[in-house]
């Protein structure tokens, strides 16, 4: 099971980091799973669930789950602090680079063609002292097509210097 994880670009010669994506969904799968099955299982909670798509995850019961999304409520607060501590950690002890490059909402949303969740690229990044700045990292300006979307739409990024 992945609870959280971080998707990173990055380049060794110029020192960058790009935070491509911060995916903490775990905890509102978990939600969504109590959800999906309180109705149907709620008389039979103790009863292993018969769903193809959650035995393939976690063969487990109704009150299990419950039992765990009482236990993993305290953390969803911090969950996505949790999980950009850890990026960070990685990038400074085992990559060695210490320039950090976020996504901001806009930059994410046309680079990528989604839409990522706001909170992520809007409000994380400022709980952790990134700023905006117009430059990409350099070795996201060296691809042509990424250049030419940049360009165009103006973007700005995150960036943090530890």
């Amino acid at each position: 099971m992945t609870l959280a994880w971080a998707r990173l670009d990055f380049d060794l010669t110029t020192g960058e980091v790009l935070i491509e994506e911060i995916q903490t969904d775990w905890i509102r799968e978990v939600d969504s799973m109590v959800n999906r099955f309180k109705d149907k299982y709620k008389k039979r909670e103790k009863e292993k669930i018969r769903d193809c798509w959650l035995r393939h995850y976690a063969d487990t019961s109704l009150h299990n789950l419950k039992t765990y999304q009482n236990y993993m409520a305290v953390y969803k607060k911090t969950w996505s602090e949790a999980i950009m501590s850890a990026t960070f950690d990685f990038c400074v002890t085992k990559l060695g680079i210490r320039n950090i490059y976020f996504h901001t909402y806009e930059s994410g949303k046309m680079l990528k063609d989604c839409c990522p969740p706001r909170s992520l690229y809007a409000k994380l990044p400022k709980k952790f002292g990134f700023v905006k700045t117009k430059p990409a990292p350099k070795f996201i300006q060296a691809d042509k097509k990424i250049k030419k979307k940049i360009r165009k739409h103006d973007f700005w990024w995150w960036k943090l210097v530890l």
